[in-house]
């Protein structure tokens, strides 16, 4: 399954998959095409499964609206 997140300020990206009945795996993103952020990860059901990104920045508050 490919996964995939524009961000154009992002200093580093992180994959969480959350599999109903197992613990929670955490999977760094290290490709990036130009603001795209992107990996594959084999193996996971076709069902049941969520996700979410934990993305990090310079850690600034700026007043153009990047919140990391």
């Amino acid at each position: 399954m490919n996964f995939a997140l524009f961000s154009k300020h992002a200093s580093s990206v992180t994959l969480c998959i959350f599999i109903e009945g197992l613990s929670p795996v955490e999977v760094d993103v290290a490709n990036r095409s130009g603001d795209v952020w992107h990996v594959r990860v084999d193996g996971l059901p076709l069902s049941g499964v969520r996700y979410g990104y934990r993305v990090r920045g310079d850690g600034r508050r700026r007043e153009d609206g990047h919140r990391f």
